[in-house]
């Protein structure tokens, strides 16, 4: 490239035929060489994904994502259109909000009859209360700052404005303070007000973009509150493993299992029917909102079912209530909505409960 330049530069100054034809023999060999690299370059970057979220970043880096500019600026209320950030974001927060409620009243409420008959069917598998009870325990220092260090610095910062490039740049002198606040929250039971509280970005999903319906809530939690969630959920998870009590062909939301594996599974139960003579139906059920419409008392009991301490359902009651958001447009962060279902978008303990309470 420098001598092409060059070449250019003496072909200007001299005006000679030669000097062009030389400098367009280099500005066309540069343009190969830099194709040929870029080729080889991302050939190079596609064949050493290691999995296909790595595969897929890579992909967006050749062709372009696919994202949408910037933040909805407009919806329709349903007499007008808002166009005004703070005005939208509140819209979008009522909706977000909302919606795990309203999926919860069209089901039918858990009722007393169906307690006792769900112990009944309990005692009749011989599933009987967990008798030792299980409690949370304090972490060291040294699972914190492991912790820390295994921080995604890539992440977006919640509420609290607290990167996680900080805390791991840092974990060696955090380690102790936050250890502490860890340590302090599962002694008495309670999570902090401010690790509750999720910031939340709508993205399209498709049609109407003047629609709220159309958007789906993206929540970004404090990168705190995830600290003390990984100390909770590898205790909890292997507590669960322990007493083998999620069902082995449970595939979502479980670490090493895949939908791979869960359709390797259905096509062996199809063709071992195939070979037996049999004919075999589907039946696919798409449960509505299931994030967000989950029932925490539904879901304490079961916990208490598996033998938690009354410390840590403390704990995991204080985790689940008084959750709020907050949506961001364009900078304009409307007022904060508390959440009354389901369990934290974003989280890493709500794909773990979450197969705790349909298990």
């Amino acid at each position: 490239m420098a001598k092409r330049d060059y070449a250019l530069r003496v072909a200007k100054r001299s005006g000679n035929q030669e000097q062009w034809n030389e400098y367009r023999r280099l500005k066309n060999f540069t343009n190969r060489k830099i194709k040929s690299a870029e080729a080889l370059h991302y050939n190079n970057l596609i064949e050493s994904a290691e999995n296909p979220k790595v595969l897929w970043r890579s992909l967006n880096s050749v062709i372009g994502s696919n994202k949408q500019e910037g933040s909805p600026f407009q919806v329709h209320d349903g007499k007008r259109l808002v166009s005004e950030p703070k005005s939208a974001a509140t819209k979008f927060n009522k909706f977000f909000a909302a919606i795990g409620s309203k999926v919860a009243r069209r089901l039918n409420p858990v009722s007393k009859d169906a307690w006792k008959k769900y112990e009944t069917v309990k005692e009749a598998n011989n599933q009987s209360d967990i008798e030792s009870t299980w409690d949370l325990q304090r972490v060291r220092q040294k699972t914190v700052q492991r912790i820390l260090h295994s921080l995604k610095v890539n992440k977006a910062a919640g509420l609290d404005k607290i990167p996680a490039r900080l805390l791991k740049d840092a974990e060696m002198e955090l380690a102790p303070s936050i250890a502490y606040l860890v340590n302090k929250s599962i002694s008495d039971g309670l999570v902090p007000d401010l690790w509750k509280v999720a910031r939340v970005t709508p993205l399209h999903k498709s049609d109407d973009k003047l629609q709220v319906e159309n958007y789906r809530p993206i929540s970004v939690l404090p990168v705190l509150s995830k600290v003390v969630e990984r100390v909770v959920y590898s205790q909890l998870n292997a507590h669960l493993h322990q007493l083998d009590f999620l069902y082995q062909h449970q595939y979502g939301c479980k670490r090493g299992h895949s939908t791979e594996q869960a359709i390797t599974q259905l096509n062996n139960w199809v063709l071992e029917s195939m070979d037996e003579g049999k004919v075999t139906s589907l039946l696919f059920i798409d449960i509505s909102k299931a994030f967000d419409s989950l029932k925490h008392k539904v879901l304490l009991h079961k916990l208490e079912h598996l033998g938690l301490s009354e410390r840590s359902l403390r704990w995991f009651r204080s985790y689940l209530a008084d959750r709020q958001q907050s949506v961001l447009i364009n900078e304009e962060l409307s007022e904060p909505h508390t959440i009354t279902l389901g369990v934290p978008q974003g989280s890493i303990l709500g794909p773990l409960l979450f197969n705790v309470y349909i298990n």
